[in-house]
């Protein structure tokens, strides 16, 4: 009986860790819409300088002008998605979004870091 309540204390203490790491998985894959970065970052409690700074030291992406592309090994794999935005009669820029599978890539490598977002602190 000492025993089953003791198993039963632990399996409630590691639930009550990974809720928090639930709640966000879900948050993150139940939206489709793909994000800025800065709105990542906000996660994590940092800005989005501060972030695609990491994400460029950690090899995932380099900037050209003012976009940040991913380097090639992770280009395919749908983590981001371009959008063109006409800011003068003949001039535009190109932003990069995270798609929600791009948001979670992010988790995972920064996560491996040791790095966490706030919700999970």
């Amino acid at each position: 009986m000492l025993e089953e309540r003791s198993k039963n204390a632990a399996l409630q203490e590691k639930l009550a860790v990974a809720a928090p790491k639930s709640r966000y998985c879900d948050e993150i894959l139940s939206a489709e819409n793909a994000i800025q970065i800065s709105i990542i970052a906000k996660d994590y409690g940092i800005s989005a300088i501060s972030l695609n700074k990491i994400l460029h030291e950690m090899g995932i992406q380099f900037k050209v002008g003012k976009t940040w592309l991913l380097y090639q090994v992770y280009a395919d794999k749908g983590y981001t998605r371009s959008e063109t935005i006409k800011v003068a009669i003949n001039k535009s820029v190109v932003r990069t979004l995270w798609t929600q599978k791009g948001r979670m890539f992010i988790y995972s490598k920064l996560r491996d870091k040791g790095m966490l977002p706030l919700i999970e602190q």
